[in-house]
């Protein structure tokens, strides 16, 4: 499971719309970041798997 997602990470999730794409890049990037990192942050910290 970890390899399916590495690839994917790393290829590109082809389920993503361009229209996702946008809402990502503002998570990551935007007004959204601060609060997308800390949710990260908290999931990484509970789930040893996802971090």
């Amino acid at each position: 499971m970890a390899e399916e997602r590495r690839r994917r990470r790393l290829a590109g999730d082809p389920r993503v719309t361009p229209k996702d794409r946008e809402l990502l890049l503002r998570l990551v990037k935007g007004n959204l970041m601060d609060e997308f990192q800390a949710a990260l942050d908290a999931v990484s910290a509970e789930d040893p798997e996802v971090g």
